[in-house]
Formats: structure tokens, C-alpha cells, sequence
């Protein structure tokens, strides 16, 4: 069973980094003490999501998100001019 689960983890693509081996919520890339479980890409806040927002949506609600791609502050990697993949690291999408 550990086999198995190293196997599943190892093709595990970080949504953060996009590299393999491990999810965004223990990207080595994140800072040591963030919490990105609540983190609101709307007003920066950390004590609620974007889903769970109070305010008024702003710009979309990515003016706090930052991009895994190019690593700009303000929108999220679907929106990225330097994104010629999708949200894909190979391409695509999700298919229904």
C-alpha cells in the first residue's frame, strides 16, 4: 500500500510550481507560515476565501492571486499572456 501511495504522489503535478511529486499545499516553493487554505485573491485577506468573500468582487477577484506561471501578481494562469499550455503543463483541459 505505501508503494502504492509513493507511485500516485509521484505523478502528482503541483498546480503552484508545476513540477511533480507533490501538490501546491506543500510546494516547497511556498513560503514557510502561508496559509493558502483561506486566502482571499479579492482583498488579500486570510481569514476566508475568494468563494467566501464579504466584498464585492474586484477585477475579477485576482487582484491578489498570484500567477504559477509568470509569477505576477493579479491573475490566475488561465489568464496569463505567457501561458501557451492552458492549465495543463502538456496542454488541454478537462475533459467532461
Amino acid at each position: 500500500m505505501k508503494g502504492l501511495k509513493i507511485y500516485l504522489n509521484s505523478n502528482l503535478i503541483c498546480l503552484r510550481c508545476r513540477r511533480r511529486g507533490h501538490r501546491a499545499k506543500n510546494c516547497p516553493e511556498v513560503q514557510v507560515g502561508a496559509n493558502y487554505d483561506k486566502y482571499c485573491y479579492n482583498y488579500g485577506e486570510t481569514d476566508h476565501s475568494l468563494a467566501n468573500c464579504p466584498h464585492h468582487v474586484q477585477e475579477g477577484g485576482t487582484k491578489f492571486a498570484e500567477c504559477f506561471v509568470c509569477k505576477q501578481q493579479g491573475h490566475l494562469s488561465k489568464n496569463c499572456p505567457q501561458n501557451a499550455h492552458g492549465i495543463y503543463p502538456k496542454g488541454g483541459g478537462c475533459k467532461i
